[in-house]
């Protein structure tokens, strides 16, 4: 009997977490779609400093 409660259990565990795998994935495609202000300024990757950063003495 354990062993049943611990597949139902394991299979319960996979199940959610494949859901919200799917739920995340699917969130970000729609969020990208969706998105209309593409710009490469809005990447983290173009990140530049901020004013503090410009301002300093050296």
């Amino acid at each position: 009997m354990l062993k049943d409660r611990q597949e139902i259990l394991a299979v319960g565990e996979f199940a959610l977490f494949l859901a919200t795998w799917v739920a995340v994935i699917l969130g970000a495609v729609n969020h990208y779609r969706h998105s209309e202000h593409l710009v490469s300024g809005d990447s983290v990757a173009s990140y530049k400093g901020t004013d503090s950063d410009e301002n300093s003495q050296e």
